[in-house]
């Protein structure tokens, strides 16, 4: 049994490895500053998922200080996860079809929204609409509660994109990459969108098509 269960877990290296590459990245580009924010993956076909651990700096960590727990948060292996992982949880829940989970704290989309802005309105990026598309915002909720968990859930019903007021920003995906993805282009969209209302204000506007439903 227990040469079986060291197979499993011998398994998931690739998985943990992904993990903490695209949490360096995150680190490395601004997205997030020491212990903020955490990634998980889903396994496909099992009760698994990897998730990275509460305390631990982000663009430091190993393979192997990451948290294995199954689809009710009982810790199945390694350290203590993350305080936000019952977000990660309800995103699952809710979402069969997302395996990639990235909660970050990215400084210019953070301030846009706190500034009452957003990506999309107006509509000024050809990226911030055919790439991100719908962003979801929620009021502040507190950090690692349920009551934030279920407002996340709920806001990425429809959306891959989850800003959090005062906090921070959830995006999602069919794996890891294209929640991180999402993530960096939100914020670079956020950041040409922040100097463009610093320069007196967008001059041009994209076209996007009317929706069948509205004709």
């Amino acid at each position: 049994m227990k040469v079986f269960r060291f197979l499993r877990e011998m398994d998931y290296i690739s998985v943990r490895k992904k993990i903490c590459k695209i949490s360096q990245l995150l680190y490395h580009r601004g997205l997030i500053s020491g212990g903020d924010g955490n990634v998980s993956i889903r396994i496909k076909g099992v009760d698994r998922i990897i998730v990275t651990p509460s305390g631990y700096h982000k663009g430091l960590m190993e393979p192997n200080d990451l948290v294995v727990v199954d689809h009710e948060g009982r810790v199945l292996s390694g350290p203590k996860p993350t305080s936000e992982l019952e977000l990660h949880l309800r995103v699952y829940e809710r979402r069969p079809d997302v395996f990639g989970i990235v909660h970050a704290h990215p400084p210019w989309t953070t301030a846009l929204y706190l500034a009452g802005k957003e990506v999309n309105d107006p509509p000024i990026l050809t990226e911030a609409h055919e790439v991100i598309g719908k962003v979801s915002v929620i009021p502040y909720a507190a950090p690692g509660s349920k009551d934030l968990a279920d407002k996340v859930a709920d806001a990425l019903m429809d959306s891959r994109v989850c800003v959090l007021m005062n906090h921070g920003v959830v995006t999602c995906g069919c794996d890891l990459m294209e929640a991180f993805m999402l993530m960096e282009s939100l914020e670079n969209c956020s950041k040409v969108t922040v100097f463009t209302h610093l320069l007196g204000g967008p001059q041009s506007f994209i076209s996007i098509p009317e929706s069948p439903s509205k004709k």
